[in-house]
């Protein structure tokens, strides 16, 4: 019986008919060869600038060049990119865009790109009748924080114990464009800071000064030295 269905299968191939698989004719449409005009791409390997450029025949362009601007740590810092490219789109018109490429995003720059629209009527009006909501226009980016600080270590009588003495100064802009700058001292006692614009503490009251007077023991803290850490 397996040899009867076994001749029957062996029949049945036999009989249907062959054919020569041809893959190009199960594609779709196939895409035209797109051919390299031109191509480069140079880089400085002591700063990391580079630019690059390639040409094809379909009409597309590519040129771009970058600036590395190193941070102060190493693998930190940022980059500046500038280029163009262009292309031909489905309705055979030729697109050709610009851009800069940095901290700021992506900003292109194209004839046929969308245009802001102009300012309306009532926000020209909001403006004049509101100045204060339009407080950052015209703001300058704000200036760097400087910091510069120096630390002392006293190491304790056990490993991993002591304490840490930090003097240092630091300087920024405010909101209101002015520089302000502040020293200090981090100790036990805790942070300290100095500053011309710092508050301070207003003139002992004379009830204050009475009540010393009268009742001494309670300021016996004053004058005390701080208290060493207990180590443990």
């Amino acid at each position: 019986m397996k040899l009867i269905i076994v001749s029957c299968l062996v029949a049945v191939a036999a009989a249907a008919p062959q054919t020569n698989y041809q893959p190009e004719q199960y594609s779709g449409n196939p895409q035209p060869q797109i051919n390299i005009l031109s191509q480069s791409f140079e880089q400085d390997p002591n700063t990391g600038n580079y630019q690059y450029s390639y040409e094809q025949d379909n009409g597309q362009a590519v040129a771009e060049q970058g600036t590395v601007y190193p941070g102060p740590e190493p693998e930190t810092g940022s980059i500046t990119q500038e280029g163009n490219f262009q292309f031909v789109a489905d309705d055979g018109n030729t697109y050709q865009i610009s851009y800069v490429a940095n901290e700021g995003g992506f900003q292109p720059r194209g004839a046929h790109l969308p245009v802001a629209p102009a300012q309306i009527p009532e926000y020209a009006q909001l403006r004049q009748e509101h100045p204060e909501l339009f407080w950052a226009e015209g703001q300058q980016p704000q200036q760097p924080t400087y910091v510069a600080e120096d630390i002392e270590t006293y190491p304790g009588p056990e490993p991993e114990t002591g304490s840490i003495i930090q003097r240092g100064s630091f300087q920024f802009v405010g909101d209101d464009g002015n520089t302000y700058q502040i020293s200090y001292v981090a100790n036990e006692g805790g942070f300290q800071p100095r500053g011309a614009h710092l508050p301070v503490a207003p003139a002992q009251i004379p009830e204050y000064a009475q009540l010393r007077q009268e009742h001494p023991e309670l300021f016996w803290a004053e004058g005390q030295q701080p208290q060493q850490p207990t180590y443990v």
